[in-house]
């Protein structure tokens, strides 16, 4: 549906078109830039939040998978 960039802290917001029912889902990362995931379900709509340490620049493109995200 949309997508967008927040700040304290740094995170993606990607919301999805889709009404699924789950409960929400927390996993912390030792990755050295992303540092947390959370998906969780809305009315009519489930949410990915990727939360970074610093902020970046990225870019979306749709694929035949899904989406793929490039982070710079």
């Amino acid at each position: 549906i949309r997508h967008f960039f927040l700040v304290d802290p740094f995170r993606i917001v990607l919301d999805f078109k889709k009404d699924v029912d789950f409960l929400t889902i927390k996993k912390n990362l030792k990755n050295h830039f992303i540092k947390k995931v959370i998906v969780g379900n809305h009315k009519g709509y489930y949410r990915v939040v990727i939360y970074f340490d610093a902020k970046y620049l990225y870019k979306l493109t749709k694929t035949e998978e899904g989406i793929k995200i490039e982070i710079r």
